[in-house]
């Protein structure tokens, strides 16, 4: 599945599902915004990616 000029806005992304999803989307083209509570643990996961993921934040989604 190609998701070339797709956004995804993936939240618990530093772990877990999200985590895995995020990695997922971002490997078949998406840009992928990354969004979880643990700051430290979702820059990790953007490292990951080899600058897939081109967005992370460790906020709440309510505070957004």
């Amino acid at each position: 599945m190609k998701l070339d000029n797709k956004i995804a806005v993936i939240t618990g992304a530093a772990s877990g599902i999200g985590h895995t999803v995020a990695q997922y989307l971002a490997v078949r083209g998406a840009r992928v915004v990354g969004v979880d509570l643990d700051g430290t643990k979702v820059e990790v996961a953007r490292s990951e990616a080899a600058g897939a993921v081109v967005a992370s934040s460790p906020r709440h989604l309510t505070m957004m």
